[in-house]
């Protein structure tokens, strides 16, 4: 019998009774199980997925928080004596049962932040607390493992960060106190208004850690700054500015550059178009360019000539025609010419052409 059968076997008939007297033996357990699915053949790979589900469809809500919080009271002390492969495994479950909307379910919401204060695994957590959120309200989550790809979360760019700020805005968050506790340690704060950036409770969330760590406060405020002098405000967030940023003013002294009203400058402004002269543009660039090719001016430098000197507004629009009718003229004019000038020599070259094949 090859290891994972036999792991699969033993997951089977002792887990439950396990993780009730040695809750560590079975993270361990559990973790090789997941650790197995990235070597596995097809057929190992089958048994393994199958015993993972009857696994998750039979644990209660006790035994995955007893579970849970056996990986949370592993101490870094205790996880750096541990063996390179145990750790793994130990890291392994914890991320997947992070990302499993199975066990988060069961997962109570304050053992959830515990998890996230660590950097490294906080961005996990977030979207944990908020799918935990949707489930609450039976929402549709856009985190479900054929939507979402949570292994693209560890590599983290900017890019990533992106991403990830376009789904979350579209959720609906959790209450102001879930991110409080969360954004406990002021660099994940700072993190979490980086992920927050585009929800509408922005302003709510940073005021509060304002607050809460005064080393963010500059930052908070030039950011308030610059999306008010950028981006329109929703009527809920105009109320909330309305009433609590003259209270930061008096309060913290960084927020006296913010203004209410300074929404005038505004970098990505799109400024109103001119009236749409397209027609007016193709007829004098095209009509000038056919006529200045005939007489070998190249193309593309007629066209750059005659828009500079002379711009496709509606008034050009006479001068250009007259001039292309002009144009025209002078060179019909001249093809006729050359015409019967090369008529004669043409006929006399015929001529003797002729007379030379025909002559003994």
């Amino acid at each position: 019998m090859s290891n994972i059968k036999s792991l699969c076997k033993r997951v089977k008939n002792t887990f439950s009774d396990t993780l009730s007297e040695k809750p560590l033996s079975a993270i361990l357990m559990l973790g090789n199980l997941y650790v197995s699915l990235k070597h596995a053949n097809p057929e190992e790979e089958s048994l393994l997925i199958q015993t993972l589900s009857k696994l998750k469809a039979s644990l209660t809500e006790k035994q995955v928080n007893r579970l849970w919080g056996s990986i949370l009271s592993i101490s870094p002390k205790r996880l750096g004596l541990m063996t390179s492969s145990n750790r793994k495994s130990i890291n392994k479950l914890k991320y997947e049962m992070a990302c499993d909307i199975e066990y988060l379910q069961h997962i109570d919401i304050d053992d959830l932040i515990k998890a996230g204060q660590s950097v490294k695994f906080y961005r996990f957590i977030l979207i944990a607390v908020i799918r935990h959120n949707l489930q609450s309200k039976g929402l549709s989550d856009p985190f479900e493992e054929e939507k979402f790809d949570f292994d693209a979360l560890k590599a983290v760019s900017a890019e990533q960060s992106e991403c990830l700020a376009e789904v979350i805005k579209k959720c609906p968050l959790p209450s102001l106190k879930v991110f409080q506790a969360l954004g406990q340690k002021s660099e994940i704060a700072e993190l979490l208004l980086i992920d927050l950036k585009d929800c509408d409770d922005i302003f709510e969330i940073s005021t509060a850690f304002a607050q809460q760590h005064p080393s963010l406060r500059e930052e908070i405020a030039e950011n308030w700054k610059s999306y008010l002098e950028t981006y329109e405000l929703t009527s809920a967030q105009e109320k909330f500015l309305t009433e609590e940023l003259p209270k930061l003013k008096k309060k913290f002294p960084e927020f006296k550059i913010v203004e209410l009203d300074s929404r005038i400058r505004r970098d990505n402004q799109i400024e109103i178009p001119h009236p749409d002269r397209s027609y007016y543009r193709a007829v004098c660039e095209g009509g000038l360019s056919g006529v200045a090719s005939s007489f070998g001016i190249t193309s593309g430098l007629a066209q750059l000539g005659f828009v500079l000197s002379v711009p496709a507004y509606a008034v050009s629009l006479p001068v250009c025609v007259g001039m292309h009718l002009g144009l025209n003229w002078m060179f019909q004019r001249s093809k006729e010419n050359k015409r019967e000038t090369m008529a004669p020599e043409k006929e006399s070259t015929k001529r003797e052409k002729m007379s030379s094949q025909y002559s003994p």
